[in-house]
């Protein structure tokens, strides 16, 4: 199936529900904005970097939860299962343990890229402090600022292969809730195997979407201080959100199928093969 298959599959999918998902959408944005006040009011006034780093993860945990449950309740509301544009909340509450596992999961499958994210990003910006002040300290020398950028550039595209590897366990959970978290997370590797292109090409089929959210943004800032923008930005991704999970469903739905059909083709031909 091509992209714009795939992208009219989830707006026949919308068709009929689609304020009530972009309305779940708004209820979800609103929710992630009052955690990202909140932790940013934390970080301000905590002192104790290690406290801060535990709430801050909490924080991201919850934000991550949340995630899912947005994705579960938009699929839901699009397939007719729910009316409730607020059953987003129930789903997190009761997925939250189970989908905490899946996502320590995947945190340890990228740990290793990460780790080695985060060194090269110190590495750049050490060396970068020492071409600043024309002074080379430690490991860091002030002519290596191409090396360092370029260990960075590389370690940046290291890491979101890997991310993007498990970008479908919301989508193979939504699917089997019954699944152990282990399999879940092998079966987004799987479906992502020799696709992460595909997908990349289908995350650039929405770029203009998002160009059009910032030409009227910049338009809105000529008028409306940058601070009090916030509010429109909410409503736009909430708008944009329910087309970009239903697509994103249908892109897993598609790369399910293809895979069960190469199951059942491996089965028949070891059946022929027994015959003979």
């Amino acid at each position: 199936m091509k992209i714009n298959e795939i992208k009219n599959s989830a707006k026949i999918k919308l068709t009929g529900n689609y304020i009530k998902c972009a309305s779940s959408s708004l209820l979800y944005f609103i929710i992630i904005s009052l955690i990202t006040f909140f932790q940013t009011k934390i970080a301000v006034t905590m002192t104790n970097s290690i406290v801060l780093a535990i709430v801050q993860a909490l924080f991201l945990l919850l934000s991550w939860i949340l995630g899912y449950g947005i994705i579960a309740n938009i699929l839901d509301l699009s397939d007719i299962k729910t009316n409730s544009i607020t059953d987003f909340i129930n789903i997190t509450i009761k997925n939250c343990i189970k989908y905490t596992k899946i996502g320590l999961l995947v945190l340890l499958k990228i740990l290793a890229p990460l780790i080695i994210f985060l060194f090269s990003m110190y590495y750049w910006v050490g060396t970068m402090t020492a071409n600043l002040n024309n002074v080379n300290f430690l490991c860091f020398n002030q002519n290596l600022v191409p090396l360092a950028s370029t260990i960075c550039i590389l370690s940046v595209i290291l890491l979101i292969y890997y991310i993007l590897k498990y970008t479908l366990v919301a989508y193979t959970y939504y699917e089997n809730p019954d699944m152990s978290e282990k399999d879940i997370v092998e079966k987004s590797k799987q479906l992502m195997k020799n696709n992460i292109s595909k997908y990349v090409l289908l995350l650039l089929s929405f770029l203009h979407w998002f160009l059009i959210g910032a030409l009227i943004l910049l338009i809105l800032n000529i008028f409306i201080e940058t601070k009090y923008l916030t509010p429109f930005m909410v409503l736009f991704y909430s708008a944009i959100r329910p087309y970009f999970v239903a697509t994103k469903y249908e892109f897993y739905k598609e790369l399910n199928d293809v895979k069960v059909e190469k199951i059942k083709k491996k089965s028949n031909k070891k059946q022929e093969d027994g015959s003979n």
